[in-house]
């Protein structure tokens, strides 16, 4: 038994498709036609989609849940964050996803928006390669740990809009368990566990994804 299951299915990653549509194009699993059509059983349907562009969505007519209460919804592909914000505070979108906090900081100063905040389950994890040198060192890991500064990085970067995890579910979240151990920035704790480490690097590579600005400057 997998006990997430039906959690795991309200995700977009693992959404129900119809499996005649997915025999049907079953060559390589269906993703050629799943890249370019949907096979979804939600509220609403694709109409049309300009890659890159915009995407259209109308009501299922075949949903047998209550029919949604928009008969037309209009997704679009806005690269820069500051374009959606500026999109967003002249009203020609109703709704601007991560959008980055400085945006957000914009937004309230101009005062046409009004910014509700609220607890989020978005997570960022820093992961150790722990099944390579030199960071299969488990003094190395609880060293790098102990000198992280995570209130630093909540203040400094998110500007106070964040808290660090306890363990790697968030709270609100199925699971979170908040007697977790929680590492806290101890550079006398990180000290003793690098004394410890047999193999000492001089540098460690850090690989991060351009789609999350702030990733740079905790880098």
């Amino acid at each position: 038994p997998f006990a997430p299951f039906l959690y795991t299915l309200a995700n977009d990653g693992a959404s129900i498709i119809n499996p005649a549509v997915l025999k049907e194009h079953a060559a390589d699993d269906a993703r050629g036609f799943l890249a370019q059509n949907t096979a979804g059983s939600g509220p609403f349907m694709l109409k049309s989609w300009q890659k890159g562009q915009q995407l259209v969505l109308v009501p299922n007519p075949h949903y047998p849940g209550n029919k949604p209460n928009f008969k037309r919804v209009s997704v679009k592909i806005i690269g820069e964050s500051a374009s959606r914000r500026l999109q967003l505070s002249r009203g020609d979108i109703d709704i601007a996803d991560a959008l980055p906090v400085d945006q957000l900081n914009a937004l309230k100063q101009e005062n046409k928006v009004n910014v509700a905040e609220y607890p989020s389950l978005r997570v960022t994890y820093l992961y150790l390669n722990n099944s390579k040198a030199p960071l299969n060192q488990a003094d190395l890991r609880r060293a790098i740990s102990w000198s992280t500064d995570y209130q630093g990085m909540v203040n400094g970067i998110l500007s106070g809009n964040g808290k660090q995890m306890r363990g790697p579910i968030p709270e609100g979240m199925w699971g979170y368990d908040a007697t977790a151990m929680q590492y806290n920035h101890d550079e006398t704790k990180a000290k003793a566990e690098w004394d410890k480490v047999t193999s000492k690097p001089t540098s460690l590579t850090f690989l991060y994804s351009d789609n999350d600005p702030n990733w740079e400057p905790i880098a």
